[in-house]
């Protein structure tokens, strides 16, 4: 059980090689594409786990000691895959309410002086939970396109737990093209199958601006861009020119107002 293999990639491929990989094999296997096919469902697990397997660090060198060792069996390799690829456990039923009753801010709310606007696309969207309470989120990577800050990445997370994080929540994917009837069809399904939801995230192309109030700092979506982003894309930023979008070259934005190290 290769997860190179199973997403058709070589060891050496780049991070945008294997980003397409994945979205053309999660399109073509997702089971809201092939309903009732079981095979597809099991094909489109498969290529959940590889991808997570290969982007994320800690699992992929955790995985390639894992194939140092002699004679596994095939249960043996099912164990790691179930081991290291599972889903998280969030229940998102109980917001369904408050969600629908939720208002997206107006767009002027997005208007006050910027830190900094930039072009960017979705890299990585996640459900993830707060480590200490337990609550969830909605965690985003936005990787920047063109300008002076081209290649780096913004971080972003949407809290969900109460009515005013959910209006933000609501406008933000509104925003980005996508609808939901119900919070909860961002949540996994019982097999860990990935959201449809969060795969028709990636790729989207965004003008977002980044603010700094205070110790804290917010990323706000301000508009969808045609098309999605591609390795060769070209598209050029344009980039704020306060203090606080000079310092952004050496401190990362993030929603919590905590500096990432640079890409």
């Amino acid at each position: 059980m290769d997860p190179w293999k199973i997403l058709n990639v070589s060891r050496s491929a780049t991070t945008a090689e294997i980003k397409s990989a994945f979205r053309r094999l999660a399109r073509k296997y997702h089971p809201d594409m092939n309903p009732g096919d079981e095979a597809a469902t099991v094909a489109f697990r498969a290529v959940a786990a590889s991808y997570q397997i290969i982007t994320d660090p800690t699992i992929r060198s955790e995985f390639e000691r894992f194939e140092r060792i002699p004679r596994k069996t095939t249960e043996d390799w099912k164990s790691f895959f179930r081991r290291h690829t599972t889903m998280p456990d969030i229940d998102l039923t109980g917001l369904d309410d408050q969600y629908a009753a939720a208002k997206a801010p107006e767009k002027g709310d997005f208007d006050e002086p910027p830190d900094g606007t930039y072009l960017v696309f979705v890299e990585k969207v996640a459900l993830k939970t707060a480590k200490e309470s337990g609550n969830a989120y909605l965690s985003w990577q936005l990787r920047i396109v063109g300008g002076a800050y081209d290649g780096r990445c913004i971080f972003k997370k949407s809290m969900l737990q109460t009515p005013k994080n959910l209006d933000f929540l609501k406008g933000d994917l509104a925003i980005a093209g996508v609808v939901l009837d119900k919070l909860s069809q961002l949540q996994p399904a019982e097999d860990g199958t990935p959201s449809k939801k969060l795969v028709e995230l990636l790729d989207v192309r965004l003008e977002v601006s980044k603010q700094t109030k205070g110790e804290f700092t917010n990323v706000y979506f301000r508009k969808r861009l045609d098309g999605k982003a591609s390795a060769e894309d070209g598209t050029k930023g344009k980039q704020g020119d306060t203090k606080a979008t000079e310092a952004a070259e050496s401190e990362p934005a993030t929603a919590g107002g905590k500096a990432k190290p640079k890409f």
